[in-house]
């Protein structure tokens, strides 16, 4: 099992670095490889940095040469993968390191995938919206969920909507929707 030890309730989007990060104490990142920068090392072999790219944004990471060794097929510019960080922090600086990187089936993240919340802009055209995720419902794929839907209200209140039926929920869904004229964020959540 490729995402054996890899707990999916315990990982960590791009925007929840910064909150999650604890010197020390490792978080487990999903995402495409978006960048993979390769430098000399000083005793031989290379490390390299490398950007991963998640729904919700983008981490750089730094890869020692002996993962990078052992992991070079794998970190290929638009391979899916699951890493687990080590995390130095000093003051406001988060530095990562990848330490296990494994390739990620996305059929293994669908059973606590749950749902998909879209938190629309102020003054969001619904049509917009609602032709999306028409749209995600004819199209197949083997992760489904809910979808639910933040509405701000222009005198400050939320109204969050649950839609009926079930829908299409993977990355590629999830970066349709970001992607939506009116869409300010999309946030994958675990099935209540």
């Amino acid at each position: 099992d490729v995402l054996e030890g890899i707990d999916r309730d315990r990982v960590t989007l791009a925007i929840e670095i910064e909150e999650r990060a604890s010197d020390g104490k490792p978080l487990e990142l999903i995402g495409v490889v978006r960048m993979r920068n390769e430098k000399p090392a000083r005793n031989g072999g290379k490390f390299a940095f490398l950007t991963l790219s998640d729904p919700t944004g983008e981490v750089e990471m730094m890869v020692f040469p002996e993962t990078l060794q052992q992991s070079y097929d794998l970190l290929q510019v638009g391979n899916a993968v699951a890493i687990t960080v080590g995390v130095k922090r000093t003051g406001d600086e988060i530095k990562l390191n990848a330490e296990r990187i494994v390739q990620l089936e996305s059929a293994r993240l669908s059973k606590s995938m749950g749902a998909l919340k879209v938190r629309l802009a102020v003054g969001a055209k619904t049509d917009d919206i609602v032709g999306i995720i028409s749209h995600l419902g004819r199209l197949q794929d083997h992760e489904r969920g809910a979808i639910l839907v933040e509405m701000p209200l222009e005198d400050g209140r939320i109204v969050l909507l649950r839609l009926a039926d079930t829908y299409t929920i993977g990355l590629k869904a999830q970066r349709a929707l970001k992607d939506a004229p009116g869409v300010e964020r999309v946030e994958p959540m675990k099935a209540a």
